[in-house]
Parts: C-alpha cells; structure tokens; sequence
C-alpha cells in the first residue's frame, strides 16, 4: 500500500473510524468489562494496579497498564474505549486495503465484511483485551505477509509483536506457532541466511517472554481451569464465532441464513485451495489456529477467537472475488454482506444480540431507579448481583448498592429503608447460590417491574430454564418494617472476570 493513500482509502478510513468511535464512545459497557474498571479505579497507581490483577486474574498484565494509563491519561473510561477502538479500526483498514484487490471490493466486501463485522465491533470497542489484541495481531499478520523488509528488521518486528501480543493474553503463545511458520514461508526465498537473525530474534523474544510466563506458572496457573474446556465446547464455540457474527441470536433466522451462507462461502475457501493442490498460507495460517486454540481447550469462548475473524474475512472476500469465480459465491457474498449490515445496527443499538449483557437497557432501568430513589424521599438500597449496574447505581445520588460487586460490603438493610432488587439473567452465579440469595429477600414485592423484553427468551430456555423473559427486572419491596440481613448478598471483594 502507497504511503500516500488516495481519497478513497482515506474516506474508507473515515468511515471505520467514525463507526468503532461512536460505538465505544455511547457504549455503557458489558459485565466483564467492570472488573477492569474495579481493579484500576480501586487499584490508585499503575504498580498496585498490575499486582491486583496478577492475584486475581489469568490474564497478563498488558489490558490492565493500558486502561490505567489511558484512564489516567484522558480521565474517562469513554475516552479510553475509543482510543483503543481506533487503534484497531486502523489496524483494520490496512488489512481492507492490501487484502482486497480493488476500491469497489473494498468498499462492497472490505467494509461490511472485516473492517465493520459486528462481533469484531463489539469485543474491540470495549476495554478487554480482545480490542487491543485484535489490533496487533492483525499487524503481526500484516507485518508477517510483507517480506519485502531486511532480514533483521523483518524478524526483530515479528519478534516484537508476538512479545506484545503475549503481554496481552497468554493465546499469544499458543497462536504465535502458526504465526511463525506462516512468516518462515513468506520469507523461504532467504535460504538459511534467514537462520540467523530468525533464531536471535524468535531467543530474545523468549527471554522478554519470561516475567509474564513465569507469573502464570507460578501465580496464575490456578485460574486457567476457569478459561478452557472440552474439544466439543470448542467446536461449537468456534462455530458460532465464525459462522455467525455475534450481532445476531444464532438460532433467529438471520443467524441461520448467516451461518449457512458463511459456511457455504468457507467450504469454496477451501475447495478452491484443495482443487488448486495447495492450500493458501492464509488458509492453512487461519486454519492451523484454530485447531490449536480448539485443541488446547482456548477454544471455549466464542471471543477468544475474534483475533482471527478479521483474517479469515478478508481471505474468504478475496478468494470469493477471484475473476474465475462463479456468480454463486459472489451472491453468496453480498447476501452475507446484508446479514452483517443487520448484526452491524443490533451491536451499535445494543439490542438483540447474542452477548445478553450488551442488550441491558441501562438508561431505562437507571431512570427507572432514579423514580424509586425519589418516591422513597431521596434513600433507597438497591440488591444488585449484576457488575454493571453495580456500578452505575454505586454513582447513583441516594442509592446504596448491596451485593457481591458492591464496594459497600455490608448486607444489611436498616428499617424503614426501601428496598429494590434488580435481576438479570445469573451469568456465572451457580443457580444454588442466586437460589439462596433471592430466598434473603422478602417474601413478597409490593411492585415488579421489567425492562427490555428479551424476544428470543423462549428458544434461550430450552437450554437454560432460568433465562428470563426481561434482560432487567425491578422487584420494589418499598420500606421495609423490620431490618434484614443479605448475607448471601456480602462483597467478597473483588471478583474475576
């Protein structure tokens, strides 16, 4: 790509821009997201920051120094998902422009598919790692399929990004396999004179390696058991992550018909390389890593493949592209453009997509609290086991918030108090706890209230009976005769994602 983009690259920048800005920009935030903004709020300094989150959680540090540093930078946590959000739309755009072969297909396929594909959109507008690691991994990708670079340069960059990418997430070690022999083949022209600035490279990158290795042998290694699971989890993740991007309910018909039009698309991704007697590296690249993250057990959450989605897009648009491909794909390719369009407006929305949490109707339930607060003369305790709105009505003028993400640890509920209990969907609760926390609470609510029906709720509990017809339901018990104790209800301190 020239170093002086033309008009059209810039306007197709503008656009991906503007679109992960907005959307991180009004974003309230998703549940896992407020542990890392417990830790670094709770945490002061960037030094207690990173050693809470080495006693807590599996992940390395790297996602937690960023949020510190640009929370402390810009003071906001809006302005910190934006940052990253652009990081990555830039990341993005270069992957539309040197992976897509003219401006019309980037426009038509670069766009809708890979720069703007919703489950990219929705994990890297937020504060996890997953936006920063896409970004860099999508750099690695880029930097690793351009050899056109001195030897020592081209080893010593690879080399630098894995180290960053593992400072991120732990997947580095398992998708930086693949990620190297995709890069030895892109630079087997060299010969052996490649060994050697390879081998220094690949030697200093392990050493750099070590404090985050080390850490997860020694502190973190208890936590992993809570981030894998079996080869059948994996499938099914996995299949979810690739065959139907997450601004969709898989099993609504839009899901469907994105499912069955990306595995369609993906099968002629592979036909054409088989028919050709070799698979592209960018196949064999995207391929080999998944079975590595499925194999391992990484493979257990649908997210923890997004790194790879944008590669495998920008792949199955050129290969559908090829001049000698048949209309069929291309079809196919427009039709899953269409579908993405849709999963695209659910994420910026936040409705109806397959992340429950995304779909709170914060606004409405926050303004909902705030009549309560009102209507009990400016005082109202509020039972929350839900991170999210733990934390937005702990900033909630007159409201105190009891619960295991509350900083207020104390369950009791002083008489004469009024009394609210907001629900969501458990999550992770086990469902003897949330039994015996709900059984704390009075017998009987004066009023319930519910916010945001849930349309798929029906199809969701035929795998999960608890699943209920509202993301957010108000029990409102008003004042209270007699004092009450929540012990169930008790802040355990702070929690893992």
């Amino acid at each position: 790509m020239s170093l002086s983009p033309s008009p059209g690259a810039l306007a197709r920048l503008a656009v991906i821009a503007a679109v992960y800005a907005l959307v991180a920009w009004f974003s309230l935030g998703y549940d896992d997201e407020f542990y890392n903004i417990a830790l670094v709020e709770r945490s002061h300094t960037l030094l207690a920051t990173l050693a809470a989150s080495t006693a807590a959680d599996v992940h390395p540090v790297g996602q937690y120094a960023l949020d510190f540093s640009l929370y402390w930078l810009l003071g906001d946590w809006s302005g910190v998902r934006v940052a990253g959000a652009l990081a990555l739309a830039f990341a993005l755009w270069r992957l539309v422009e040197t992976q897509l072969p003219t401006p019309r297909t980037r426009w038509l396929a670069g766009l809708p598919l890979v720069a703007l594909h919703p489950t990219v959109l929705m994990w890297g507008s937020g504060l996890r790692w997953t936006g920063y690691f896409t970004a860099l991994y999508v750099a690695a990708f880029l930097w690793a399929k351009t050899p056109q670079r001195g030897r020592g340069v081209y080893w010593g960059g690879l080399a630098a990004l894995l180290v960053v990418l593992l400072y991120l997430n732990f997947y580095a070690l398992v998708l930086a396999v693949p990620l190297v022999a995709f890069a030895v083949h892109q630079r087997r022209g060299g010969g052996r004179a490649e060994l050697r600035p390879a081998a220094l490279a690949l030697a200093l990158a392990a050493i750099a390696a070590l404090p985050p290795v080390w850490m997860l042998a020694t502190r973190q290694a208890r936590h992993i058991p809570l981030q894998t699971g079996s080869l059948l989890t994996g499938v099914s993740e996995g299949g979810q992550a690739f065959l139907v991007n997450f601004g969709l309910f898989p099993l609504s018909w839009p899901g469907l018909a994105c499912a069955a039009l990306t595995a369609a698309l993906a099968a002629g991704w592979l036909y054409a390389g088989l028919r050709r007697g070799r698979l592209d590296p960018t196949t064999l690249l995207v391929v080999a890593s998944v079975a590595l993250l499925i194999g391992c057990g990484l493979g257990a959450k649908a997210r923890n493949f997004t790194p790879l989605l944008p590669v495998f897009m920008a792949s199955l648009a050129a290969q559908a592209l090829r001049p000698e491909t048949p209309r069929a794909p291309r079809g196919a390719l427009a039709g899953l453009a269409a579908l993405q369009a849709i999963g695209l407006y659910h994420v910026a929305a936040h409705v109806d997509t397959a992340k429950g949490a995304w779909n709170y109707p914060v606004a409405a339930t926050l303004a909902a609290v705030r009549d309560e607060t009102a209507a009990c003369g400016g005082r109202l305790v509020v039972a929350v086991y839900d991170p999210t709105f733990s934390y937005y009505l702990a900033k909630t003028p007159g409201v105190r918030v009891v619960g295991p993400f509350a900083a207020d640890a104390s369950p009791r509920v002083p008489a004469g108090e009024c009394l609210v209990a907001l629900r969501t969907f458990r999550g992770s609760f086990a469902p003897s706890f949330l039994d015996r926390m709900i059984d704390e609470l009075p017998a009987s609510a004066a009023n319930t209230r519910t916010l945001g029906p849930d349309r798929y709720a029906a199809i969701k509990r035929r795998f999960d009976p608890d699943v209920p017809d509202a993301y957010v339901i108000l029990d409102i018990f008003g004042p209270l005769a007699e004092a009450r104790e929540l012990p169930s209800w008790r802040a355990p301190g702070l929690p893992r994602p």
